[in-house]
């Protein structure tokens, strides 16, 4: 007689707070791709249609169900914001019981700025799994908040650097049990393409016969896409004249002015033909195809550096502040360089050593890439985050 039974199927609840596909919102894709043919059922709740639930979709086994989530924003910190939270507390209840919450194994909840996954677990009682992609320096009253809700409302804790835990690490309360915690460093599958796919595209793009740095991300107030229009002008005339910079991405919805300032700097040091604004460029292997080194600028601490696994899987060298998550990713001057943060003559003069120093860049390409295939695949990361999920 056989004995061997086929594993039981699991329910995910998976709880999401955007339909984009930047940062966590990649990292979720990347999980649920390599679920697609699992005899586990994953439903995902995402806050409206958008490039996200477009790719979940193309996934074929994956449930979307589209409805507001509790989004932590500033204004929770004043009376009427926490009046307002209040009042959803009741309407998200309701809601979860009309998708039978009870019928679920595991409540994933994929940034910490919801509070959904927090409510089901004290209201409902189902297992809890916070994944942490955030870092909050300040104010510290935000930051001890976060750090009591997830030592109080997860059974487990995934942080995607060393750095995001330190920042909201639990700790215990009373006699509420302390959440297991773990650290998976985010992960990608590979960029591949070859020198005529990479000539044609910067021919279509206007950036052929120039050695290319490209910022990717979200157009925001961190990114350091200022810091990097100083630091361009403050570059030598020999590295100016033969270089382009690649602006790749957009500006969250209704923040479209500050595009409009940051092409007002870029006009106003009169270095609007050494800017390329291409806006979000969905296929990565376009992105990376336009770029020789990748930018990482950010003034606050990144809690990981997607971009910078991104740009290593394509074997592209990454110039970073030295802060946050990228310490644990970049080996300094072996597969990138790193800039004092929020210096902008720091990244003036990497930005110049790479341009100078071109077989030096060469090498750090071929190292980018095999510290991608050695830390950083998506095979890597999934693996880690099912066993992470399921613990």
């Amino acid at each position: 007689m056989n004995n061997l039974r086929t594993p039981p199927t699991k329910k995910y609840l998976i709880i999401h707070q955007s339909a984009d596909l930047y940062g966590s919102d990649i990292t979720l894709l990347n999980f649920l791709k390599s679920q697609a043919n699992s005899k586990d059922q994953y439903t995902v709740i995402l806050p409206h249609e958008g490039p996200l639930s477009k790719e979940l979709k193309a996934i074929g086994t994956i449930n979307l169900i589209y409805s507001d989530v509790i989004k932590v924003k500033k204004s929770l910190a004043t009376p009427l914001g926490v009046i307002s939270l209040l009042r959803k507390i009741k309407p998200a209840l309701n809601f979860y019981r009309s998708i039978d919450i009870y019928s679920y194994d595991v409540i994933y909840t994929n940034t910490l700025a919801i509070l959904d996954g927090a409510l089901i677990k004290l209201f409902f009682k189902k297992r809890h799994v916070w994944h942490v992609h955030e870092i909050i320096e300040s104010p510290a009253l935000i930051r001890l908040t976060f750090k009591l809700l997830l030592s109080l409302f997860s059974d487990s804790i995934i942080f995607n650097s060393s750095a995001s835990s330190r920042c909201f690490s639990p700790f215990r309360v009373l006699f509420f049990p302390l959440p297991k915690t773990q650290i998976v460093l985010n992960g990608c599958p590979p960029v591949i393409f070859n020198q005529d796919y990479s000539s044609s595209i910067r021919i279509d793009y206007g950036v052929e016969n120039r050695m290319t740095f490209s910022l990717v991300g979200r157009i925001n107030h961190w990114k350091g896409h200022e810091l990097l229009v100083e630091a361009v002008s403050l570059l030598p005339s020999d590295v100016l004249n033969s270089t382009q910079f690649l602006i790749i991405g957009d500006t969250v919805p209704g923040d479209e002015s500050r595009l409009s300032s940051l092409h007002q700097k870029i006009e106003t040091l009169s270095l609007s033909e050494k800017f390329t604004f291409t806006g979000f460029i969905f296929d990565k292997k376009v992105a990376w195809a336009l770029t020789d080194v990748a930018i990482s600028a950010s003034t606050l601490p990144e809690p990981f550096g997607m971009v910078i696994i991104e740009a290593f899987s394509a074997g592209i060298p990454v110039i970073s502040a030295s802060h946050g998550g990228p310490l644990e990713i970049i080996d300094d001057n072996k597969n990138g360089i790193f800039f004092t943060p929020g210096c902008a003559q720091s990244l003036a003069n990497a930005i110049t050593s790479t341009f100078r120093n071109k077989s030096a860049t060469k090498d750090m390409a071929k190292l980018a890439r095999v510290a991608h295939i050695e830390n950083f695949t998506d095979i890597q990361y999934t693996k880690k985050i099912k066993e992470a999920i399921d613990e």
